[in-house]
């Protein structure tokens, strides 16, 4: 019998192998970053897209809490009542007030609080003006502002729009009240402006 010697085949077929195999890897760690990346980035879209979700979502029932309220006469963070409320009780409950002129009084917590303004007719001394001003954003503490288009978004088109200075004033009927939600009526290119304060307005105590 007559044996081949294929050593040199051998190795022939081995350095193609090993050769082809450096290319395969070559390749194989090119395509891997790649995929990594463009996975890392839809996993990015969609977390980003995911949270403004939330966030909107969130918005909607932050302002339906608010217009129920309003309907009570009432802004978040006290028991005082526009139309009702005599404001004796807010100085016994709060303490003195910084006086604003025009009949308007103010308290300002600060500390993530916000700040509360009540208007009082000269009259009656009852609270016909009810403001509260949001704090200024703070995401470590949860403070958040929402916007113009997250109103309309969770309410609808506002019954009247109106501009008192820099600010833009969106108007709601609120039972027997107004709720008013202000804000800058100027806003970068594409962008809505913040809500600053909602108003809970009640009009037959303007006396």
């Amino acid at each position: 019998m007559k044996f081949i010697n294929n050593s040199k085949n051998l190795r022939k077929w081995s350095a193609v192998g090993i050769a082809a195999a450096v290319i395969a890897l070559g390749t194989l760690a090119s395509v891997i970053p790649a995929q990594a990346a463009a996975t890392a980035k839809t996993a990015t879209t969609t977390t980003a897209k995911t949270a403004a979700q939330a966030a909107a979502t969130n918005d909607t029932g932050r302002i339906k809490d608010i217009l129920a309220l309003a309907k009570q006469g009432k802004v978040q963070g006290s028991d005082f009542v526009s139309g009702k409320t005599n404001i004796k009780a807010v100085h016994k409950l709060w303490g003195a007030s910084e006086s604003l002129g025009n009949g308007y009084e103010r308290y300002d917590f600060s500390m993530g609080r916000g700040a509360y303004d009540f208007g009082v007719s000269s009259k009656t001394g009852i609270v016909y003006d009810l403001r509260f001003y949001f704090p200024p954003t703070d995401p470590s503490r949860g403070l958040s502002q929402f916007t113009f288009n997250a109103v309309i978004a969770a309410l609808g088109m506002p019954e009247t729009v109106t501009f008192n200075g820099n600010d833009k004033i969106y108007t709601y009927t609120a039972g027997s009240h107004q709720l008013k939600f202000v804000g800058s009526k100027t806003a970068p290119t594409g962008k809505s402006s913040s809500i600053a304060r909602i108003n809970v307005y009640t009009p037959k105590a303007n006396v």
